[in-house]
Formats: C-alpha cells, sequence, structure tokens
C-alpha cells in the first residue's frame, strides 16, 4: 500500500508523550524527531537538536 499525505499535524505534546511515539521501538527508528519536525515546518526557525535535547527537561517543567 502506498500512502501520500497531503497535510500532517503536530499533536498536542501530552499527547505524543503519552503515546510513546518516539520510544525506542525498532519499528519506529526511522520516525523523525519533534525537533526536527518543527524545525522542517518553521524553516528551520525552530526545533532541530537542541530542542530535542532539551525536550525532556521542558516538558517536566511545562507540561504539567
Amino acid at each position: 500500500m502506498i500512502v501520500h499525505v497531503d497535510a500532517a499535524y503536530f499533536q498536542c505534546a501530552r499527547a505524543i508523550i503519552r503515546s510513546k511515539l518516539w520510544e525506542t521501538a525498532e519499528e519506529r527508528r526511522d520516525l523523525p524527531s519533534p525537533g526536527q519536525i518543527l524545525a522542517h515546518l518553521s524553516q528551520q526557525r525552530v526545533g532541530g537538536e537542541e530542542y530535542d535535547k532539551n525536550w525532556p527537561e521542558r516538558a517536566r517543567n511545562t507540561l504539567w
């Protein structure tokens, strides 16, 4: 099956954490990171490696 995506929406951060989408399961290794997605969507203005590196602390301090 071939799937063509016309649009993708970045979900609520809490939902992403609860889904465990970026845990290290073998079948998920090719998914882009949240930082990579944000960098792409913002033309490199937001996101990237620094975003991913700081994400656990930022989530702990701002989501709950």
